[in-house]
């Protein structure tokens, strides 16, 4: 599948088109993020906690699937867009809880434990 991009070219009076293909594209799911930072990249490693909700569910550590280096303009740009999905899914779907015992029934929220949530960008 491929998808059309436009960029504004240098000069901003002509537009190049470029096609995005996603054919080799993989698809990882991933509960689990941390970041590290160089002068001149950010690195992201993405990986799967299967006992992320607090409960040992299996006897093993957290698997890193994925990292992604970026250089600092591309992680700005990603910063933007993560920030722009949110927004829109949280106008279509309502705030997205990062406190996963609300999102659970029955269970205590991170803030009657004495825990605050991050602050929200």
């Amino acid at each position: 599948m491929s998808t059309p991009s436009e960029a504004p070219a240098p000069n901003g009076e002509n537009t190049v088109v470029q096609l995005i293909s996603t054919k080799d594209a993989q698809t990882t799911y991933s509960n689990f993020c941390r970041g590290a930072l160089t002068p001149e990249e950010v690195v992201l490693d993405f990986g799967f906690n299967a006992n992320a909700f607090g409960v040992k569910i299996l006897e093993e550590d957290i698997q890193i699937q994925n990292r992604i280096i970026l250089s600092p303009s591309t992680a700005k740009r990603l910063l933007f867009q993560l920030n722009e999905m949110i927004r829109r899914h949280e106008q279509n779907f309502g705030e997205v809880e990062m406190d996963f015992r609300r999102r659970i029934k029955g269970q205590p929220a991170a803030s009657d434990n004495g825990i605050q949530s991050p602050p929200r960008p």
